[in-house]
């Protein structure tokens, strides 16, 4: 029994050396010339941002599921759910380079677009930043709705 236990940490030990030393030897072997250039593969940082946590943040309060589609979402304050007889709004955000940051809230049941649902900011002032048409179609329902569709180019 105590054998085995040497040999999980020797194997563990040798384990850790070499990925120290392979993480080395290929940080030192890159080079880039103006006509290469090397990818990386970090994950999206929004999308790995798309959290209840996060969302709970922006909002002050705790949040419902996010539902994020490249720079922007909806999510919605829990207490507005709990509290609500029958919602209207939904809570719009938009990706600002480092969090999710509240726009404004929007009337659900209309189209998410400049002529369409009745949007306002936190401060109260109409709502005048968008997402674009084809993001609009995957976050917001309405604007699939069949009276929408023509306004909004959606389809179901």
């Amino acid at each position: 029994m105590r054998r085995s236990a040497l040999i999980v940490v020797g194997f563990v030990s040798l384990t850790m050396t070499a990925c120290t030393t392979s993480e080395q030897n290929s940080a030192e072997s890159i080079t880039t010339t103006p006509e290469t250039e090397v990818a990386t593969t970090q994950p999206d940082e929004r999308i790995t941002a798309c959290t209840i946590e996060n969302f709970s943040i922006a909002l002050g309060e705790q949040s419902t599921e996010p539902y994020c589609v490249e720079d922007w979402a909806t999510a919605l304050p829990q207490e507005y759910i709990e509290n609500c007889g029958d919602c209207e709004s939904v809570w719009l955000f938009h990706w600002t380079g480092t969090e999710w940051s509240l726009k404004g809230t929007c009337y659900q049941f209309a189209p998410l677009t400049e002529d369409g649902a009745p949007c306002s900011t936190p401060d109260g002032t109409e709502l005048d930043e968008f997402p674009p048409a084809s993001v609009a179609c995957a976050i917001w329902p309405a604007n699939s709705f069949e009276e929408n569709v023509a306004t909004t180019g959606c389809t179901t």
